[in-house]
């Protein structure tokens, strides 16, 4: 049976490089702290430019690949159509829309996301005043260069002794707890103890007006809270997402309107914690601890200027445009949106948003009439193996909660839109202004190419693996009978 081994051998060193190169879904032991939990949802995004002061070219902005060692997220493109290309190559991939009176054009991606749910790790923290104490100097050095930022100075100013006092007041010292506990309390703080009244705007604030006025929504408590934090050195981040959540909302945005369905436009602070990672202090929303939250990307911008501000103002003037972004689990998609035939999901995405399109034409003015799905000069195909997606340009922080707004990339620090979103929490119902990244289309200057590094990555091919396997196998098989066969009939005897 000698002569067997070398082919055996091969095969299972075939066998083992096609399991650790295929992609799969961890099967490693439950993690030392909080609940792993896998997740797969369909998100479709449909936009109609009513008016336009210029031809321009857009991007679609959407949940993107993202990983920080306790969330993982791959986003596919798997149907696009109306005025929308892919744009790109194997290492550079936007979804891009031209953007003219009556252009339109949709993307409906895949988002697979693996996270520990680390709630039970909070109310841990919540009630234990030396949580995690033992390991906080263990910050990695990367994590601590990166994302312990210089505060603004109106929080070390002001913020700061308002929270000490109010710490004192429920019977703690800032030099008496750990850092992760002193992060839970300066979240209860921002997010809930009414330092800071939810009051929601179109544009988001200044750290002044914020804290002056004591007032502002949750981009604006997120990023006082995420200084609050740089303060006392701990590592701290804000997310931008669409927070999965049972909601139907439609809200108006300087002459536009948006429509959310399970998608509410979020923003919220994360600290980093040594031995667990990054942790979510979202007391509004709950996202990534009792809601998910697929992930569109990260900002450490401390501030918003002014000159950010009054850029914003007018860019939100330049278009009038109609959009609907829509997020399902892939078990609950409506059975008239599980088609990829391009034409046909584009009528049912324009007649279900059409009701829109018509308010936007009679406040801007104009008359719509057609029911029809209006034409275009191109129509993107159905993509077969589907697309990793990424969003280009650095977030700078300022923009809002979605959209389709022309912007003139005159500055790094002035070239992102705003605009409006409501999302519904299990206690109450909030109107929320984000300022970081947008949601939805988002106009970009036609001269602006430039688009990040992204992978094309195939989605899983379960069947053809398994298909592949059995050949294996069968091919083994038939080498051993002829291998075994040969034996008898040098070794007779035997």
């Amino acid at each position: 049976m000698r002569g067997t081994h070398l082919p055996t051998l091969m095969l299972a060193a075939i066998l083992f490089s096609l399991l650790l190169s295929y992609p799969s879904v961890s099967t490693s032991a439950q993690p030392s702290h909080g609940k792993l939990q896998h997740l797969s949802f369909t998100l479709y995004d449909y936009a109609y430019v009513v008016l336009t002061r210029n031809r321009t070219t857009a991007y679609f902005e959407i949940p993107t690949n993202y990983s920080d060692g306790t969330l993982n997220q791959t986003v596919y493109i798997v149907a696009y159509g109306g005025d929308v290309t892919l744009v790109g190559n194997d290492s550079n991939v936007t979804a891009q829309i031209k953007v003219f009176n009556g252009s339109y054009g949709f993307v409906v991606v895949r988002i697979k996301q693996t996270f520990l749910n680390l709630t039970s790790v909070v109310l841990e923290i919540s009630r234990n005043p030396k949580a995690f104490a033992d390991v906080e100097d263990e910050i990695p050095q990367g994590i601590r260069e990166k994302y312990v930022k210089k505060p603004v100075d109106i929080i070390k100013r002001k913020v700061v002794p308002d929270f000490t006092k109010w710490l004192k007041e429920r019977g703690y010292s800032i030099n008496n707890v750990s850092k992760a506990f002193l992060a839970v309390q300066a979240a209860i703080f921002i997010y809930l103890s009414g330092y800071i009244r939810y009051n929601a705007s179109a544009l988001p604030r200044t750290l002044a007006d914020i804290v002056n006025k004591h007032q502002g929504d949750c981009d604006d408590m997120s990023r006082v809270l995420m200084n609050l934090l740089w303060y006392y050195g701990i590592p701290a981040k804000m997310e931008y997402s669409y927070v999965y959540l049972p909601l139907n909302m439609t809200m108006p945005i300087e002459g536009s309107y948006m429509r959310f369905l399970n998608a509410g436009p979020h923003a919220y602070t994360l600290m980093y914690i040594p031995t667990v990672g990054w942790v979510s202090l979202d007391f509004l929303a709950g996202a990534r601890l009792n809601n998910p939250s697929l992930v569109e990307g990260e900002s450490l911008t401390e501030e918003i200027t002014e000159k950010q501000l009054e850029h914003a103002k007018k860019e939100l003037s330049r278009i009038r445009y109609a959009e609907e972004v829509m997020l399902f689990k892939d078990s609950e998609i409506p059975s008239k949106l599980r088609t990829y035939n391009v034409s046909k999901l584009a009528t049912i995405l324009h007649d279900m948003l059409l009701p829109l399109i018509k308010k936007v034409a009679l406040e801007a003015g104009l008359n719509i009439t057609s029911t029809a799905t209006p034409s275009t000069t191109t129509q993107s195909s159905t993509t077969v193996t589907g697309t990793n997606t990424s969003t280009p340009g650095n977030r700078t922080g300022t923009s809002s909660t979605t959209t389709l707004v022309t912007t003139q990339h005159t500055s790094t620090t002035s070239t992102t839109p705003l605009s409006t979103a409501t999302y519904s929490t299990q206690e109450t119902t909030r109107t929320t202004s984000r300022t970081s990244t947008p949601h939805g289309t988002r106009i970009t200057s036609a001269t602006n190419t430039s688009t990040p590094k992204v992978n094309i990555v195939n989605e899983p091919d379960l069947l053809g693996f398994l298909l592949l396997l059995i050949l294996l196998v069968i091919i083994l098989a038939r080498y051993a009978v002829k291998a075994s066969s040969g034996t008898q009939q040098v070794h007779p005897s035997t």
